[in-house]
């Protein structure tokens, strides 16, 4: 029973034609969750109150000041442009929709890039599946992408980045420098959204220096890593790092700043710089500046989540609540916390037997680059002291949903029946998750009990 059930998986995920059609269900999905209703809300909602009017600005050249690099305002106005054009808008006014197709449309493309990575990694389909699976049934990306707001972007292009950087680990000769130079245009594309898109630059940064410690620690003692891209990174120079993922993202992302510069002549790029980073400096943590300030070390635990839109009708007792919350899937976000703590506790155990054996193959590169990765885009944020905001965890919870769909995986093809229930149930609840808090995601109307019922903490009013 137990290798007909085997067969059986790996007859639909590694016959191509099956992950495909797989993969294009779930991009549908994606299409479907984001494009539904697009413009239910006709009204500016949290912060598209500020990236809308300064898109506009762009599209209009009235000068103006933002604490936040120009390219997510760029795309935003880029997609008003393409809304207005006749064709499309024979009024020409802009309307929601205009303003938030192209999110949709880009955060879409999010579970796909998730795969990829996942597949460079393993070379698995089964594990692309599952991590695009995963990152599908994530609320959070599912919000910032029905809405103009900027983060979608920074993931976006960092994801992309560190896809195509894997993705030249594997090539040689021309493929492998021209995945490069796209993966160090797309690491400056992502700081140029948000400067806390460099924590996908510093991720693979910090797996490089580990490549490179561990290829030295290894020479003595016989062992070895059974993944292709953690020995092609191992063999990886610095000055090809320095140059494409260093000279190139700097290069683009000053770029990036010249449309902007043109309409705020008075300002120099590095005034504009100073002027950003004070304005961070300057303003405090505490609730009073934002009723939805969170700390950093919270964010793992979703304690305070963000009400980008509330509106209530009807009496008090028969009330109908529409309330749209930047939260994620609770069930995928805290098991994928629960997945890092595991793979610590994997690493650990290889390197104590390492101690004993003189000779051993490892198989802990794939979760020492989730880790470092997670690692590079959340722990940083103890540093900053400003009021931050949950969204800003975005980048480290991907890593979690690859992580947990590591693990998933690996039980999936379990010789013991219990590991397979476990990973199966896991899929069903992470699943569950999205479909039970989905209505406070699209804004669905809810009765004021179904809210609460949804509402499982206090801080997450």
């Amino acid at each position: 029973m137990t290798n007909i059930l085997q067969t059986k998986i790996k007859s639909f995920f590694f016959t191509p034609s099956w992950f495909w059609m797989a993969i294009a269900t779930l991009f549908a999905t994606s299409l479907a969750l984001r494009f539904w209703e697009l413009g239910r809300f006709n009204t500016l909602v949290f912060d598209e109150v500020y990236y809308v009017k300064y898109a506009q600005n762009y599209l209009s050249r009235t000068p103006f000041f933002d604490v936040h690099p120009p390219l997510g305002k760029y795309l935003i106005a880029f997609g008003i442009w393409v809304s207005k054009l006749h064709f499309w808008n024979p009024t020409g006014q802009t309307t929601a929709f205009g303003y938030r197709w192209l999110n949709a449309l880009t955060g879409s493309l999010v579970p796909l890039i998730v795969a990829g990575i996942a597949y460079q990694l393993s070379y698995r389909r089964s594990y692309a599946f599952i991590a695009a699976l995963f990152a599908s049934a994530d609320g959070l990306l599912l919000v910032e992408s029905r809405y103009a707001f900027l983060n979608i972007y920074l993931v976006f292009f960092g994801l992309l980045a560190q896809w195509c950087f894997l993705i030249a680990l594997a090539q040689k000769s021309l493929l492998r420098w021209l995945y490069l130079v796209l993966a160090g245009i797309f690491f400056g594309c992502s700081a140029a959204v948000k400067w806390y898109g460099l924590g996908f630059w510093l991720g693979i940064g910090a797996v490089w220096a580990s490549a490179r410690i561990v290829s030295w620690w290894q020479r003595d003692r016989k062992l070895s890593f059974n993944q292709p891209f953690w020995q092609n990174l191992s063999k990886f120079k610095l000055w090809p790092l320095l140059v494409f993922l260093g000279v190139i993202p700097v290069v683009v992302y000053c770029l990036l700043w010249i449309p902007h510069w043109q309409l705020d002549r008075d300002r120099g790029l590095w005034e504009l710089h100073q002027k950003s980073w004070t304005f961070h400096q300057q303003l405090g943590s505490s609730s009073k500046i934002h009723p939805y300030c969170s700390p950093w070390y919270s964010w793992v635990l979703m304690v305070r989540p963000v009400a980008y839109f509330f509106e209530k009708s009807g009496s008090s007792a028969q009330s109908t609540v529409y309330d749209v919350h930047g939260m994620g899937n609770p069930i995928l976000w805290w098991l994928g916390a629960i997945a890092m703590l595991i793979l610590v506790g994997k690493i650990a155990q290889q390197v104590y037997v390492s101690k004993r054996k003189r000779q051993q193959e490892f198989n802990f590169s794939i979760p020492l680059y989730l880790l470092l990765n997670y690692g590079a885009n959340w722990l940083p944020w103890m540093l900053v002291h400003r009021c931050a905001f949950l969204y800003y965890y975005m980048p480290a919870s991907i890593l979690g949903f690859l992580a947990i769909a590591y693990l998933v995986d690996r039980w999936l093809y379990s010789d013991r029946l219990w590991w397979r229930a476990i990973a199966i149930n896991v899929v069903f609840f992470i699943l569950m998750g999205l479909a039970y808090w989905l209505p406070i995601y699209l804004g669905l109307p809810l009765s004021r009990e179904a809210f609460d019922h949804r509402m499982w903490f206090r801080s997450w009013y």
